[in-house]
């Protein structure tokens, strides 16, 4: 508190150091440092930045109080090139994290029928984590911990028409594809830190002139404005995650479809329509529950601790009429609470639903 920042921090009620306040303090060096938009912080060759980082967290790694790992020291890295990673790390051995931005869908040219438009979409979070680049990433880790510094949709190439894109990344399936696509991450591959990229944003122009409505997750700001449903399906996920996140088994029918090649090239046998994830934070349970699929509802039974002896299950979906529903001009996509009772929960195509009771 002697420092004149000390003295800021001081003023406002904390006198004692952040380093001995906060649980963990997560700092990465640069932002997309390998990408050559952002001159004046790139550095291309991954090795260089490697060596450059390592010189700032040996420094940072001697500074009083930083040694007792508070501090989560993290290097970003490509998530299209984990072919990088190698030479990266092996300059950078003070890096406890590295960060990628493993986004969807950055190339749509097929849209014909929603199978087409929204069916490589569902299936790529699968894809990526069982073969593609979240998969290869954590393969070029060296162990060290993985997180997501931003994800969302990512369509600024192929050559879906206007009229498509504005149905397509600001679409319930797209909230179901992204929230999905987080939460596998987390289980699959233990990736605690994740940021959806972004709050604000209304739209961005693409190279060839359209209008894509990203990266923002709100249409209008204000306790009023709609939101989009990448925003309505992560408000859902985050009611649930409280706790340690726990194993859930499936028994009996479990449908899955093949994925033929298409949007984003996005290729893969056997995608699992539905997925779940439970949570327990003493003798508060809760389960996330998604189906992927874009043709049956599927009726599914669930056995949890507690829970059908409960008398306040409650239960919310993210609601929505067809799998290319916004929020654009009038709320199409909403989260609703509905009643749950017994122990049957009935999932409409392409949707997510939240169940939350105490033990």
């Amino acid at each position: 508190a002697e420092t004149p920042g000390g003295a800021l921090r001081a003023s406002g009620g904390h006198a004692a150091p952040w380093t001995q306040i906060f649980k963990t303090i997560h700092i990465e060096l640069g932002n997309e440092t390998w990408n050559g938009i952002y001159q004046g912080e790139t550095i291309v060759d991954a090795a260089a930045y490697g060596r450059r980082a390592n010189a700032i967290f040996t420094v940072m790694r001697g500074v009083p109080g930083a040694n007792d790992g508070r501090l989560d020291l993290v290097v970003g890295a490509q998530a299209a090139a984990p072919g990088r990673n190698a030479a990266l790390l092996a300059a950078a051995p003070l890096a406890n994290t590295v960060a990628i931005a493993p986004y969807l869908m950055q190339r749509v040219d097929r849209w014909g029928t929603d199978d087409e438009l929204y069916g490589p979409l569902l299936a790529q979070p699968e894809q990526m984590s069982r073969e593609g680049i979240v998969n290869a990433t954590q393969g070029s880790a060296r162990g060290r911990r993985l997180a997501v510094y931003e994800v969302n949709l990512h369509t600024t190439g192929g050559t879906i028409p206007q009229a498509v894109l504005d149905r397509f990344t600001p679409s319930a399936a797209a909230g179901v594809a992204v929230t999905g696509h987080m939460l596998r991450m987390m289980r699959e591959h233990g990736i605690r830190e994740q940021m959806l990229y972004s709050l604000p944003q209304f739209q961005f122009k693409r190279t060839d002139g359209a209008f894509v409505r990203l990266w923002g997750a709100v249409v209008t700001m204000g306790t009023e404005g709609r939101k989009r449903p990448q925003f309505l399906a992560q408000s859902l996920a985050n009611r649930a995650i409280r706790g340690n996140l726990m194993h859930v088994e499936f028994t009996g029918e479990n449908p899955v479809h093949h994925q033929p090649q298409g949007n984003d090239e996005v290729l893969l046998k056997e995608v699992h329509e539905l997925d779940a994830y439970a949570f327990q934070d003493g003798n508060r349970h809760s389960l996330i529950a998604f189906n992927y699929g874009l043709l049956h509802e599927r009726r599914v039974r669930v056995n949890a601790p507690a829970l059908a002896r409960s008398a306040n299950v409650r239960l919310w979906r993210l609601s929505s009429s067809t799998p290319g529903a916004t929020n654009e001009d009038t709320a199409n996509v909403k989260v609703e609470e509905d009643r749950f009772a017994g122990t049957d929960l009935v999932l409409p195509p392409c949707s997510m639903a939240v169940l939350e009771w105490i033990e």
